[in-house]
């Protein structure tokens, strides 16, 4: 984040307030400073993508190519047109470039998240060669938009799926781990983990078109009925009406965890693990954010009792735990984690992961049993 004139705008991409941050950005004075010039049209360019406007987003970040910020937007937007080689292909050619791993994407803070998960849906559905070094870059920088969104579990699996191809995968691991100490809280904030006022939660990726609220308006007025219907729905084991209503609870509030909590439940019925996975991921990060540190454990102790082999799982507990300041439940399911490690044969994970662990507040005798186990 530039230290000049918009130290203010993170919070508007963090409240899905995108329309309220171009009223402020127009509020300022006039400058003839070319840094600053430059900075204001970066954050308006990322303001309007947010938006949906990506033809006036094309034509702002072209007009301030010669930033990394700029760069990063016409990146995004190639791959948001479905131009996924070629927006690759300059992202290694970047990369190729620099003299150090890139740790964290240009203007990352003003990656709205809406616009983070439409161009990871795009990087995971395009069919790359397995073990390609472009599939690998497609991965780092998957897992740095990841990381843009805060999702760092996520950010984390996206590495460990380039690393056996990629060393700067791993490399990029390995620094990544040192940063993330994860030690507890101070006991003033002890209640809200993520630093973000808690009136900004419930707003985060809720910003639609007009067409596209008028439409939620109109087909899923009211999320009180929808989740009745869907009990009893679940009531006549009618599955598919379930998960209908279940998906129109969420287009209302994506954060309503009573709905989480049942789609779960169902995905497991229908035999979709992945699915019931990814609702649990999300239930723990919303209770995490809220402060609810006792529906935060209960819903990360059924990820790992659900999927015990679930690396990605067993990695979220421990950062969890570290997170919480909470060192004998941090080295139970650490020993978890390097365990399935090395039952796949995953041993440059292993290493990471048990360094990683040494790094942590654990008792005496368990550092010491990290530190006999190669």
């Amino acid at each position: 984040m530039s230290n000049t004139s918009l130290v203010w705008l993170d919070q508007y991409f963090l409240q899905g307030a995108y329309e309220e941050g171009l009223v402020n950005l127009d509020d300022l004075p006039e400058t003839d400073d070319f840094a600053q010039q430059s900075e204001r049209r970066r954050a308006r360019a990322w303001l309007v993508l947010a938006l949906g406007r990506t033809e006036q987003a094309y034509q702002l970040f072209w007009s301030c190519a010669h930033h990394p910020g700029g760069r990063a937007g016409l990146l995004i937007l190639t791959i948001l047109a479905g131009q996924v080689e070629a927006g690759i292909g300059s992202w290694q050619r970047y990369c190729d470039s620099l003299r150090e791993p890139l740790l964290s994407l240009p203007d990352g803070s003003w990656h709205a998240k809406p616009v983070i998960l439409a161009a990871v849906g795009m990087l995971e559905r395009y069919p790359f060669p397995d073990g390609s070094r472009a599939g690998a870059s497609a991965s780092i920088y998957r897992a740095l938009l990841y990381r843009a969104a805060n999702q760092p579990s996520d950010a984390f699996m996206a590495l460990a799926s380039a690393a056996e191809v990629s060393p700067l995968a791993g490399l990029i691991r390995d620094r990544w781990l040192d940063e993330v100490s994860c030690l507890p809280a101070p006991a003033s904030t002890a209640n809200e983990f993520s630093g973000i006022p808690p009136s900004s939660h419930g707003s985060l990726g809720r910003k639609e078109d007009a067409v596209g609220v008028a439409a939620r308006l109109l087909l899923y007025p009211d999320l009180g009925k929808l989740q009745t219907q869907t009990q009893q729905f679940l009531d006549l084991g009618d599955w598919p009406q379930a998960m209908e209503m279940l998906r129109r609870c969420l287009v209302l509030d994506p954060e309503d965890t009573i709905t989480l909590e049942r789609r779960w439940r169902l995905f497991l019925k229908l035999r979709e693990p992945e699915a019931a996975l990814e609702d649990l991921f999300a239930l723990v990060d919303i209770y995490e954010r809220r402060g609810d540190i006792v529906s935060c454990q209960h819903a990360a102790l059924e990820m790992v009792e659900v999927f015990p082999s679930s690396e990605r799982a067993l990695l979220k507990m421990c950062f969890l735990q570290a997170r919480l300041g909470a060192p004998l439940a941090l080295a139970h399911y650490g020993r978890e984690l390097l365990k399935l490690c090395r039952r796949q044969k995953l041993l440059d994970r292993l290493t990471s992961y048990r360094l990683w662990l040494l790094r942590q507040r654990l008792t005496p005798d368990d550092r010491e049993e990290f530190k006999s186990k190669a």
